[in-house]
């Protein structure tokens, strides 16, 4: 997987209908990691070691695919018209692309709950209907991060 590809495949993901590719990209990407041979994998302990990690690699890359896949699965809210409207206001804007797959994909991956995950979609959706700027999104990006979930249940009242 080369430089970028990941943001550039999130991002086209959110403006098109389904989200196999992505989850399949953050699979294969993960499967890669862990199945890396090498020589001190023949040494037992350093072999153990190396199991184990590609164990805990796997349960972080399937945590987050579960988390993206939840994000996805919110963000089907969203016509696609207007996901693909989004895709057209953001494409001539490399730096803006670049900031937004960051910043979506850093949330993505330290969220504690994958509840918030469906939070944060429907956060991303609101900047997909251009109803607040970046700065917005970032705020409510941070938002959703720090919150407590069980909390939130109270606000649903």
């Amino acid at each position: 997987m080369r430089e970028g590809d990941l943001e550039e495949s999130f991002l086209s993901v959110i403006s098109n209908a389904g989200g196999k590719d992505l989850i399949q990209e953050v699979a294969e990407f993960t499967i890669d990691s862990a199945l890396q041979d090498g020589i001190l994998k023949e040494i037992p302990v350093v072999g153990f070691a190396a199991k184990l990690y590609s164990v805990a690699v796997g349960c972080q890359g399937y945590l987050f695919a579960k988390k993206v896949k939840q994000f996805l699965t919110e963000l089907q809210s969203v016509p696609e018209h207007t996901r693909q409207e989004f895709a057209k206001r953001i494409a001539d804007d490399k730096k803006l692309q670049d900031r937004l797959a960051d910043t979506l994909l850093t949330f993505l991956n330290k969220l504690d709950d994958s509840q918030k995950a469906s939070l944060l979609a429907r956060v991303f959706a609101g900047f997909v209907r251009d109803e607040f700027d970046f700065s917005t999104l970032q705020r409510l990006a941070v938002a959703v991060d720090r919150c407590f979930v069980s909390d939130l249940h109270h606000l649903e009242m």
